[in-house]
Parts: structure tokens; sequence; C-alpha cells
């Protein structure tokens, strides 16, 4: 089999028919067409004149988040997968800044235990005026100011009947009720669970609510597909037309 892009003008072609070249026609310009078409990542130029994709969800973020730096900054952390396994190395979270050509680090935690897949996300989660990341190691979610990485707060979300816990799928902040602060929801297809994380009088993360939809993480015979952009505001507005029966 082979897979490849092309593109195709219709009215250069008035015949039925059209013969799919055998080989790629000019394998350089695959790059090209995946980004015109925007099937590819997120790229941001650089100030040097290069470009960098937007990486994967999974271990890092991109963006331009704190105002006073005026370099692209990428948030990355390590992931216990890339260890083999071996406990004993330890696991950081980075804020790195571009300056002159090169990623330079800002900041790296202290030593973070069981971390695998964090899906860092950034916002002002509690309307301090200040932006924090959050983060899912594998028992709690963890909330750093971005300027220092220091851990403002955490709060374990792992349900008292699941099996393991992990959160490997969605993390996303929802104003879920249209007040300053953001609420936290988090979609695992690892262990099946969907958590909502929200604040208690004093300002403290806490869980709203958690489901859990199956223990276990092998042998399930059921399934979690997370969408892009999972959680939305329905609203449904019912006619008044009369019913009987």
């Amino acid at each position: 089999m082979r897979q490849g892009f092309f593109r195709l003008d219709l009215d250069a072609f008035p015949v039925e028919n059209l013969n799919i070249p055998a080989q790629e026609l000019n394998p350089d310009h695959c790059q090209s067409i995946v980004e015109a078409w925007g099937m590819g990542p997120t790229w941001y130029q650089l100030e040097d004149g290069g470009k960098f994709p937007q990486p994967g969800p999974h271990h890092s973020n991109i963006g331009y988040f704190l105002p006073a730096q005026s370099g692209l900054q990428q948030l990355i952390f390590d992931t216990a997968f890339e260890v083999r396994g071996d406990e004993s190395l330890p696991l950081h979270g980075r804020l790195l800044i571009r300056r002159a050509g090169q990623w330079q680090e800002c900041w790296k935690t202290s030593p973070v235990p069981s971390m695998y897949v964090t899906n860092p996300i950034v916002a002002d989660f509690d309307a301090d005026g200040q932006q924090e990341v959050a983060f899912t190691p594998w028992y709690d979610l963890w909330l750093l100011d971005l300027e220092t990485g220091n851990l403002e707060q955490k709060c374990s979300y792992k349900h008292p009947q699941a099996e393991s816990g992990r959160a490997y799928g969605y993390l996303g902040g929802h104003n879920l009720f249209a007040d300053e602060r953001l609420e936290i929801v988090m979609l695992s297809n690892s262990e099946l669970h969907l958590d909502v994380f929200g604040w208690d009088e004093n300002g403290r993360l806490k869980i709203i609510w958690s489901r859990l939809i199956q223990p276990g993480v092998n042998q399930k015979n059921k399934r979690l597909q997370i969408m892009p952009n999972p959680a939305l505001d329905f609203q449904l507005q019912l006619g008044h037309a009369a019913h009987s029966g």
C-alpha cells in the first residue's frame, strides 16, 4: 500500500478516469501540502526565522503564556515511560523560554513521583490574576505557579473503587458556574472515569463529582472515546406545542 497527498485541479482533467501516479511526483512537497491544507500540527514562527511545531498535548504545551517574556515558551514534563520504569530516576516539569535561538530553562520543579501522562494546561484557574499550570501525575491534580514553578495546590482524584486511578485522556479548564474561577474537567480513557474539580469556600481545590465508568485498566468491556473539545454548554429550547396522551 501507499499513502500520500495530492492536489487536483478539476478543470484540468475533462476525462472521466484519472490515473493516480505510481509514485510521488515530488516527495519534497509533501510537507508543504500538509501545511497548506492545515492537516499537520500548528507551527510557530521563531525569531531566528525557523519554525517550531506544536508538540503533542500529553507531556508538553507551548505558547506565549507570560506577557513579560517576549520569547516563545514551552512547558515540558518528563514521563516515566521514557525511563523504562526505573522509578529511581527523578522526573521534573520545566518551563523553557526561547532566547537567542535556543531554549533556555526558566525553572524546574522538584521531583514529581509517578509521572506518566501529565496533559499540562495553562490558565488563571483561581482568578488571582496570575497564570497557573495544571497537570496530572498518577493520583493527584497539581497546580503550579507559572512564573516560578512552585506548587500552589494539589488534589487527589483517585476514585475509592478505582484500581489505578490513571488519568490519561483529556484535561481542560471550563467556567461551569459563570463565576471568575475555572473548574477543571478530567476525562480518562485508561481507567475509565470522569471527574470535575472545583473550589471550596477557602479557595482550595476539591472534587465536585466523580464517576467511575469501569474499574481496571486491562480486560475492559467498555470504551471511552474522547473527541476534541469534549466539554460544551448545550442549551435546548423547547417549543410550546401541545401534547396529549
